[in-house]
């Protein structure tokens, strides 16, 4: 199975050591790898400064998908949703560093009261 970037479903989830000697990743391109390999297919959060590459790798991968959300909270709420309607899957946040961090508390608590697993990057 080949998506528009004509990449292989296999090289997608694992990265081969032809892949390695071809290109160079970053740390965000190997962290949207590792989510995409835990089941993550949707993940919620802002844009800010500390987390703009990490989003440019979510938005340019084929199997995952980002939902912009204007506040952090709503974030976080999104992702406890997520893992509650998806049973075994995991919900996935991102915030950016400072006060962004602090706002996904409320959905991470509502997460943990009902038992789902909720990513926090």
């Amino acid at each position: 199975m080949t998506y528009n970037n004509q990449h292989n479903v296999d090289d997608l989830l694992i990265v081969t050591e032809k892949q390695k000697l071809s290109r160079t990743f970053n740390g965000a391109e190997w962290l949207v790898h590792a989510l995409v390999s835990a089941g993550v297919t949707h993940v919620f959060g802002g844009h800010g400064g500390a987390v703009v590459t990490l989003v440019d790798a979510i938005v340019a991968h084929p199997d995952i998908e980002w939902v912009y959300m204007r506040c952090e909270v709503n974030a976080s709420q999104a992702a406890s949703a997520c893992a509650k309607l998806n049973p075994g899957k995991l919900g996935c946040c991102i915030a950016t560093s400072g006060p962004g961090a602090s706002h996904l508390i409320s959905g991470l608590i509502d997460a943990d009261q009902v038992r789902f697993f909720v990513c926090v990057v």
